[in-house]
């Protein structure tokens, strides 16, 4: 199972400028404020990002060229990136994850709306349509986590075996620095794209993946 293939995908397609149709702000919703980001129109999507811990900006610009067609509705989850973090840890749980989901299809006014979920967020996807069956109208799970513990260990352990001795030597010179530590944006940047780099055929396209972190990562 290939997480991030889908930055490798959708670099194929021919990007379109979405900053002048970006529409972004604050939703209350479930208890907490989520910060969201809207492209294109057409056929409304809510996308799920993975995690957790991170938000939903390494969709961009790769994705861009779904919102030719429909209207992407992205969000950073309850405490990471920049929504709210004036939250108890107690409040970050699955139950919670899946209020949200709830609450952005009706404050959207989505009906019964199409769901993608990537990697973590394909497990939320796939617990909120065990929960809410009959809110989806579609569900895509992209590089999704194993719906089991057996499974996401096999899924590991595949990733490790692609790992060549410089990946886990970059990795471990990475996570020995202060910056680590301090879960400097930079220096986790550096290091995801060494952890991601073998999901790649052509480790090449891991330069085109956008990994940004903000200061909130430390707290998520």
């Amino acid at each position: 199972m290939k997480r991030f293939s889908l930055v490798a995908l959708f670099c194929l397609i021919p990007l379109v400028l979405f900053a002048a149709d970006s529409k972004t702000g604050m939703i209350k919703v479930n208890g907490t404020e989520l910060y969201y980001e809207t492209i294109g129109e057409g056929t409304p999507i809510l996308i799920l990002h993975g995690g957790p811990g991170l938000n939903h900006s390494y969709f961009l610009p790769q994705m861009a060229g779904l919102a030719k067609n429909h209207k992407l509705i992205f969000f950073d989850q309850r405490a990471t990136g920049k929504s709210s973090m004036k939250l108890d840890t107690s409040a970050v749980n699955l139950k919670n994850c899946l209020g949200d989901i709830e609450g952005l299809r009706k404050a959207f006014k989505l009906g019964k709306m199409n769901l993608m979920g990537h990697s973590f967020g394909g497990l939320l996807a796939m617990e909120y349509a065990m929960k809410y069956p009959k809110n989806l109208r579609s569900l895509t799970l992209v590089c999704t986590s194993a719906p089991s513990s057996a499974l996401r260990m096999k899924a590991f352990m595949n990733m490790q075996s692609k790992q060549s001795p410089e990946d886990s030597a970059g990795q471990a010179q990475i996570m020995q620095s202060d910056g680590f530590k301090r879960r400097d944006p930079e220096t986790m940047s550096k290091f995801f794209h060494f952890l991601f780099s073998s999901d790649f055929y052509d480790r090449k396209m891991d330069d085109s993946l956008t990994l940004q972190f903000d200061t909130n990562y430390a707290k998520s």
